[in-house]
């Protein structure tokens, strides 16, 4: 399964406001160009989020169970249905003496073997890439992105 992770440091927010913004997932789309439908639908307590992204000329589609934990600064997610063979990972934060560390980690596999080491490491790349576009649209130069992100 190939794994992508995201970390950065948002100053002068604390980790309950940075918390609300990165698990506000309807945003994201006016976020990031590449993100064009995410609906979130609460039911039972059961949290589902159905998404739509693009990805080399089509789209990919599935819909997770997110489980945030806003006491914890935690959300776990993981694919029930779609394009990926398997996908879940979390969001993270945590406190720090200046503001927060927000942390975005994810596996996946897209069930396609033969192209795996073509296609995987260009998804791999749009989910970096996608995740940092939201998180410079919700915090902007507040935002410090950890090399390697």
């Amino acid at each position: 399964m190939r794994e992508v992770h995201i970390a950065g440091l948002v100053s002068g927010a604390g980790p309950d406001d940075v918390f609300a913004a990165v698990t506000d997932l309807e945003r994201f789309p006016e976020l990031c160009d590449d993100v064009r439908e995410v609906r979130v639908d609460l039911s039972d307590g059961v949290q589902q989020s159905a998404w739509k992204v693009k990805f080399r000329g089509g789209t990919l589609e599935w819909t997770e169970r997110d489980e945030p934990d806003p006491n914890g600064h935690t959300m776990s997610f993981r694919q029930i249905h779609g394009d990926f063979k398997d996908f879940d990972g979390e969001w993270r934060v945590e406190g720090t003496a200046t503001g927060s560390a927000v942390h975005f980690s994810a596996r996946f596999d897209l069930g396609i073997p033969a192209l795996r080491a073509v296609v995987e490491p260009i998804a791999a790349k749009n989910l970096r890439g996608n995740v940092s576009s939201i998180l410079r649209g919700l915090f902007g130069s507040d935002l410090r992105l950890e090399e390697g992100s």
